[in-house]
């Protein structure tokens, strides 16, 4: 893998994914029935392939060359995509089928957590994977593992986002349906990034997606442009959310859109905490409360917000290496100290922080 910064990390991380990959694609985990935090009640089961995570693995995958990801991506979310069209599912079994309505079984759980098997992604409807699918399927083109089967399952992602982007949807969060901006300029982004690979046969076509792509990007911005000049979560949420970062960096506007730079200066004031970047308000009771959260997810930056015109220059969010990360003083929810031998798990409870010289180290792990 010549073209990436930490080739042996890379690698690692790429064998661990294909060992999470079957016949049906890649699972978000290998578990259930473990609790998010040690002593919280909230856990799910997450032995599932979800469509929009199996798009990130594909395009991760592309970005660096590691190609039977790429083409395992493509093959599972095609599939799917030409199997149901546009009552896409979030997430499928490993062997392609719908996953189980969530239960309980009469076994105990791990300490804090239930017996849960089966999610309640089932029933949701979630926008974004549409633009997720056709933003994996312009990667694959760029790197040639796209064939007429994906080239169709394309055709399907957009003619399907063409019928259903009006409709609320769960968001990337799987909360309530509303009319999520992420989920709308991910749509946009993806329609952008096919019409971008498409062949010239295809030209017609391509130009409609344009068309399609300014269309949802106009219509979201009429409502959810804050008075502040940035993206905020939805017509009725005024707060900003990591999410919001994905589609400018994705192209779905422009990267030197005015709304791009006021996004990001917004996340780095709102989302803040103890030196820490946010993925989401969590102070808000509605967040904190929500089920089918992902994790919090914790961040650092060295960099300022870029300004107008420079998006995406100067505004680089980094993952500090969890093997350098150091437990805070504090110790959330009576968790011990964990000892060095320990797996760190950042979202067992225990809040890390990272130095200067962590992020230094980190520089290879930068965030899509």
């Amino acid at each position: 893998m010549p073209d990436v910064r930490a080739p042996a990390d890379t690698a690692h991380h790429c064998a661990v994914l294909l060992g999470l990959t079957g016949p049906g694609g890649t699972v978000a985990a290998a578990t259930t029935s473990l609790p998010e935090r040690s002593g919280d009640d909230r856990n799910y089961d997450y032995r599932y392939v979800w469509v929009r995570d199996q798009c990130f693995v594909g395009q991760a995958a592309a970005a660096c060359g590691a190609l039977p990801l790429v083409q395992r991506s493509v093959e599972t979310v095609a599939a799917q995509l030409r199997e149901h069209g546009a009552d896409l599912a979030p997430a499928y079994t490993v062997r392609g089928e719908p996953v189980p309505k969530q239960r309980h079984l009469d076994l105990p759980g791990y300490p804090g957590g239930h017996d849960i098997v089966g999610n309640r992604v089932r029933g949701q409807f979630e926008l974004d994977a549409f633009g997720e699918a056709l933003l994996l399927f312009a990667a694959a083109a760029r790197r040639d593992c796209l064939d007429a089967d994906g080239w169709r399952a394309a055709e399907v992602s957009a003619g399907a986002a063409a019928r259903r982007w009006l409709e609320p949807d769960a968001g990337i969060w799987e909360i309530d349906d509303r009319h999520w901006t992420h989920s709308k300029l991910i749509l946009a982004a993806g329609l952008r990034a096919i019409a971008g690979v498409a062949p010239r046969a295809s030209a017609g076509q391509a130009a409609e997606w344009v068309a399609l792509a300014d269309r949802v990007v106009s219509d979201t911005a009429a409502t959810s442009v804050h008075p502040g000049g940035h993206w905020q979560r939805a017509p009725d949420d005024p707060a900003s959310d990591a999410a919001l970062l994905f589609p400018g960096l994705r192209n779905a506007v422009p990267s030197d859109d005015p709304r791009t730079a006021a996004t990001v200066a917004e996340y780095l004031r709102e989302l803040t905490a103890d030196g820490v970047r946010l993925s989401l308000p969590a102070r808000r009771p509605p967040i904190a409360r929500g089920g089918g959260l992902l994790p919090d997810v914790r961040f650092r930056d060295r960099s300022r917000a870029a300004p107008p015109g420079q998006a995406g220059r100067g505004s680089r969010l980094v993952r500090a290496d969890p093997r350098r990360l150091r437990p805070a003083a504090a110790v959330q929810r009576g968790v011990r100290q964990p000892s060095a031998s320990d797996a760190w798990q950042p979202a067992a409870g225990v809040r890390a922080r990272a130095d200067d010289r962590d992020l230094g180290d980190a520089r290879s792990r930068v965030m899509p």
